[in-house]
């Protein structure tokens, strides 16, 4: 499962959690808020900056994020996971 926290420097901290509860960090996301996840776990839909927020969608992938389009146009649902 994936859980994101506020890191330090107003930017989000993406963390997996482990059936038994260990906690290991994926990746730092600067200046930014996660709002969703997909049920995979691989796709993150966030907010990246924060005088101008910009909704942004990437996937996660060796522990990096890879800009991504991968929500059916106009699918506002997706926030609703």
């Amino acid at each position: 499962m994936l859980a994101a926290s506020l890191g330090p420097g107003g930017g989000t901290i993406v963390q997996t959690i482990a059936e038994n509860g260990l906690v290991t960090p994926v990746l730092t996301i600067p200046d930014s808020l996660a709002l969703s996840f997909d049920p995979s776990g691989t796709h993150l839909l966030y907010l990246s900056g924060h005088k101008r927020p910009t909704l942004t969608e990437a996937s996660i992938k060796n522990g990096k994020l890879i800009p991504a389009d991968w929500r059916e146009p106009l699918d506002l649902g997706a926030l609703a996971w």
